[in-house]
C-alpha cells in the first residue's frame, strides 16, 4: 500500500525512529537490491505501527481489542464486537516466572488479532521496544535498566505460526504487533496478522523472553507457545471469483478472488509480474482508496499460494463495481507509481 496513506491514518513517526529507519535502510542496501525494496515497504510499516505508541501510558479497559482502536479514531459495531473471543480452552503459557494468558480473539477467516497478557511477580520489571514511553526509557540501555530496575526480563519477538506436516508455516503478509503497557510488571500485546487459506486450528503463538542480570549478557532464555482455537464463525457474506486474459494487462493479470465480511474486505490476485517489484491496490468505483482499518489492513505476496493477497476495512454495502491498479516500484522516489490503468472489477 502507498506510503502516504498510512501516514495518513498514522502520522508523521517521531525523529527517533526516522534516524533508526534510516540506519536500518542503510544496512539494507548491503543486500540483494530487490529484496531490499520489498523489505523495506513490510518492514517499515510495523515499525511504524509499534514504534509510534511510544509516549504513550495505556490504561486498563474491558477489552484490549477496543482500548486498542479507540487509540486510532476506529472502533467496532456492535455484530463486530460480539465476534470478540474471550475464553479458551488452554489460555496460559510459561516464561520462568513470567504467566502469559491470552485474553481476546478476534477473526474472519481472513485476518485475525489475538490479544495476550505477560505478568511478572511484583517488582519484576519487563522490557520491550514496543511500550517504550518516555525519551529517558527510549535511550537507556542494559547497564541504566539495572541500575534502574535490578535483574529484569526482555520479552522477544511475538511470532504467529500455522503448523502443517512439514514445519510451521508463516502467515501471508506481515504481522502487526502492539504492546501496551498496563505496570512495570505487566504488558498487554496485540497480533494481528493475515490467516487466508490457512488452518486456523493449528494456529501457535510464540512468545518468549530472557533475563537480564549483567549488561550485554544474555541470562535464561525461556520460550512456550499459545494456542488459541477461535469458535466464532469465519465464513464470508460474499465471495467473487473473476478471470482475465493475462495478455490484457502489462503485469499478466489473470484472477481476483474477492471476500466480503464483518471485518475485512480481502482480494487475492494473481498476475505474471514479479512479486518483489510490484503492489497491487483495491479502489472503488470511482478511483478512490478503499479505507484501511487496524485489524483489517494487510497486504504481501503469499509464496506459497503464488498470489498477492490484500485486507481493507469492511463495506457497509458490495459495490457495482471496483478498481485493481497495480504500483511499480520506482527507485528514485523509493515508492511505488501506477503500472497501467486501473483494471474495474465488475461484481453485478
Amino acid at each position: 500500500m502507498k506510503r502516504d496513506i498510512w501516514q495518513k491514518i498514522y502520522g508523521t513517526p517521531p525523529e527517533s525512529l526516522s534516524q533508526r529507519v534510516s540506519s536500518t535502510l542503510s544496512t539494507l542496501k548491503e543486500e540483494e537490491t530487490i529484496m531490499k525494496r520489498y523489505i523495506f515497504r513490510s518492514v517499515a510499516l510495523a515499525l511504524c505501527l509499534v514504534f509510534l505508541l511510544a509516549g504513550t501510558v495505556w490504561a486498563v479497559s474491558e477489552s484490549g481489542i477496543l482500548s486498542l482502536l479507540n487509540r486510532y479514531g476506529e472502533e467496532l459495531n456492535e455484530n463486530q464486537q460480539q465476534m470478540i473471543q474471550t475464553e479458551f480452552d488452554e489460555d496460559t503459557a510459561h516464561l520462568g516466572p513470567i504467566t502469559v494468558t491470552l485474553k481476546e480473539m478476534i477473526c474472519d477467516g481472513y485476518v485475525a488479532t489475538v490479544t495476550f497478557e505477560y505478568v511478572a511477580p511484583e517488582g519484576t520489571y519487563l522490557y520491550t521496544d514496543a511500550v517504550e514511553m518516555t525519551p529517558e526509557e527510549w535511550e537507556m540501555d542494559d547497564q541504566s535498566r539495572l541500575d534502574k530496575y535490578g535483574p529484569y526480563y526482555v520479552l522477544t519477538d511475538v511470532h504467529a505460526g500455522f503448523a502443517s506436516p512439514l514445519a510451521i508455516m508463516d502467515p501471508p503478509g506481515e504481522s502487526m504487533m502492539l504492546g501496551q503497557r498496563m505496570a512495570p510488571n505487566i504488558i498487554l500485546h496485540s497480533l494481528s496478522f493475515p490467516v487466508a487459506g490457512m488452518d486456523l486450528d493449528t494456529l501457535q503463538i510464540g512468545v518468549g523472553a530472557w533475563e537480564v542480570k549483567e549488561a550485554g549478557k544474555q541470562g535464561d532464555r525461556h520460550g512456550a507457545a499459545l494456542y488459541p482455537r477461535y469458535k466464532g464463525s469465519t465464513e464470508p457474506f460474499k465471495t467473487f471469483s473473476l478471470s482475465f486474459d493475462p495478455a490484457d494487462t502489462p503485469f499478466g493479470l489473470s484472477e481476483v478472488d474477492l471476500a466480503f465480511t464483518g471485518l475485512t474486505t480481502h482480494i487475492s490476485i494473481r498476475a505474471q509480474a514479479d512479486p518483489m517489484d510490484c503492489i497491487p491496490e483495491l479502489l472503488d468505483g470511482e478511483g478512490k482508496e478503499l479505507p484501511l482499518t487496524l485489524l483489517g489492513s494487510f497486504g504481501g505476496y503469499h509464496q506459497q499460494k503464488d498470489c498477492w493477497e490484500m485486507g481493507y476495512g469492511p463495506l457497509s454495502e458490495i459495490p457495482d463495481t471496483l478498481q485493481l491498479q497495480m504500483h511499480r516500484w520506482n527507485e528514485e522516489i523509493m515508492d511505488t507509481e501506477p503500472w497501467g490503468d486501473p483494471i474495474t472489477l465488475h461484481l453485478k
